[in-house]
């Protein structure tokens, strides 16, 4: 589990000060979501898929917040577009790539997508399939709780 965490870490180094799997914090784990604090100012929620080994991260920072999913499947370079549509309508898509063979970062969530990501049960990524959202909107919420927290904003 911490060498997942430390890959996810490794991940977030775009959008966030460096920082290592010991300056992480379990700031709440919902059941379905991990969300986790760092000194260097983020914070990430990370939901694991048991049955396929895959993971999902939705890294918070002042930049911004992106999204990073693993998945053997994903080609190094190769460009991947999810879609999520939420039962209240909203909608949206964003494009991204993978960054290292099995890992796609989409960056930069805009506030009408990270809504439509806490209003949905699932996303579609191109050609990899369907992804679990159960416990998103709770996980989005206690994100960015935990990066008002790590930066003195309460």
């Amino acid at each position: 589990m911490r060498k997942t965490i430390a890959a996810a870490l490794a991940l977030l180094a775009m959008s966030a000060a460096t920082a290592s799997a010991n300056d992480m914090a379990t700031w709440k784990d919902t059941g379905f979501w991990k969300i986790e604090g760092s000194l260097s100012g983020f914070c990430v929620a990370t939901t694991y898929y048991q049955t396929s080994g895959e993971m999902m991260v939705i890294g918070f920072a002042d930049r911004g917040v992106n999204l990073y999913v693993t998945d053997r499947r994903a080609d190094f370079g190769k460009e991947y577009t999810f879609n999520v549509s939420a039962t209240d309508g909203t909608h949206g898509y964003v494009k991204g790539e993978a960054i290292t063979n099995g890992t796609i970062a989409f960056l930069g969530i805009n506030e009408r997508l990270l809504k439509s990501l806490a209003r949905s049960h699932k996303i579609t990524i191109g050609a990899l399939g369907t992804f679990e959202l159960k416990g998103s909107a709770e996980a989005i919420k206690e994100g960015r709780a935990c990066l008002d927290a790590v930066n003195g904003r309460f």
